[in-house]
């Protein structure tokens, strides 16, 4: 009696639980809203890798998360790994990492809103800055991926830590120029199509898969 008692609790506790978790799981995606897209990275007329970038809002935070990994050619084979993440609160960059794993070294890049201003510790190819940025920013280029950016906003690199105003070249195309390479991006019907990368490495072109 008393092991078929114990038996019938443990069955009622863990239907219990059960319920609880799936509720808590389904009051999690009710809250929070996620969309992704794929892209592809071409050289020349070769695809040399993938990246995927994803936009996470709740409530008031809106995250975005960037990956790529690419492979080319320059004087010997670059293995290039990417991760970024942005953190927003109501609208303004909050934190951002970004990080670059290559076989010829590894490159960290971290931006975190102060109060007042930004720190800064940037360090990408041939390329530190420490300079603090003394504005709030509500555009990057991991928002770009999901949101069409205006003629004359202001945008902050995360790789590089610097702010850069965004320019209208015609109809649904805008240039930013990041310390001196100028990339571009192309919109369809409000969705990011693609981006030419001026890179000091290599130029890319980074191509929606559709």
């Amino acid at each position: 009696m008393m092991e078929g008692a114990a038996a019938e609790s443990l069955k009622r506790y863990v239907v219990s639980f059960g319920l609880g978790l799936i509720g808590l799981l389904i009051a999690h995606s009710a809250n929070s809203q996620s969309s992704t897209a794929n892209f592809e990275v071409v050289v020349a007329g070769f695809n040399i890798g993938r990246v995927t970038a994803q936009e996470i809002k709740k409530e008031e935070t809106t995250q975005y998360h960037v990956t790529s990994k690419v492979s080319f050619w320059f004087f010997g084979k670059v293995d290039l790994g990417f991760t970024l993440t942005n953190v927003f609160q109501k609208g303004i960059l909050m934190d951002s990492k970004s990080l670059s794993k290559t076989n010829r070294g590894d490159f960290e890049s971290l931006i975190s809103w102060k109060d007042t201003y930004y720190d800064v510790k940037a360090a990408t190819y041939k390329f530190e800055n420490n300079k603090p940025v003394k504005e709030a920013i509500s555009q990057t280029s991991g928002s770009f991926y999901f949101h069409e950016p205006q003629d004359g906003d202001k945008m902050l690199s995360e790789t590089y830590g610097l702010v850069s105003r965004v320019t209208r070249k015609s109809p649904d195309v805008y240039e930013v120029d990041i310390n001196g390479n100028r990339n571009q991006y192309h919109y369809v019907k409000g969705k990011l199509d693609k981006i030419v990368i001026q890179n000091p490495i290599k130029n890319f072109v980074v191509k929606r898969v559709w």
